[in-house]
């Protein structure tokens, strides 16, 4: 018949096995956690690539770069650099029959640009009276 041992010797066998295993665990556990990360980050990009129109965007860009990147020659960069400033900014005027939003806007009163975007047809004009009674009671003329 073996041997029993002690209970401060199986304690302390326990615990030299809690000890040798507590790492292993816990490595692990840190394993499964990137695991899982990994995982929610792929479906995270899956998502995003299948929301997001990459042709589009593509072409897009591709257009805006193709206007907006100066040109290295310097001839042509002083006309690209007229061509943008006459282009890109400019201010709308008012009666060249295209209405420009949202610099130029329906007119109401005398804001807006009649002649362009025409006349805000959900504008009401209201009246308001007021009648003022500077009269004070006694109690109110009390002062505190």
């Amino acid at each position: 018949m073996p041997k029993r041992l002690s209970v401060k010797t199986e304690t302390s066998v326990i615990q030299g096995i809690t000890d040798t295993l507590l790492p292993t665990i816990q490595l692990r556990d840190l394993y499964t956690e990137v695991f899982f990360n990994l995982m929610l980050f792929m479906f995270y990009f899956v998502v995003m690539s299948i929301q997001f129109q990459t042709y589009v965007s593509y072409t897009t860009s591709t257009a805006v770069a193709a206007q907006a990147l100066p040109p290295k020659n310097g001839v042509e960069f002083m006309e690209w650099l007229q061509a943008m400033v006459l282009d890109v900014w400019n201010d709308p005027e008012c009666g060249d029959n295209v209405c420009q939003p949202p610099v130029e806007f329906a007119s109401y009163g005398r804001f807006g640009c009649k002649s362009d975007c025409g006349e805000d047809p959900e504008v009401s004009t209201v009246v308001l009276y007021f009648q003022v009674d500077f009269q004070m009671t006694e109690n109110q003329s009390r002062v505190r």
